[in-house]
């Protein structure tokens, strides 16, 4: 099951790393979290 948003802790480290969430959501819009 896809999730809608990234894990919380996901969302802290992209953040740490200073990359931009938001785009991140929307460029990943409807797909799977593949890491």
């Amino acid at each position: 099951e896809p999730l809608a948003e990234p894990p919380v802790r996901l969302d802290q480290a992209m953040r740490d790393a200073g990359l931009d969430t938001a785009d991140f959501r929307a460029l990943t819009h409807g797909e799977r979290w593949v890491f």
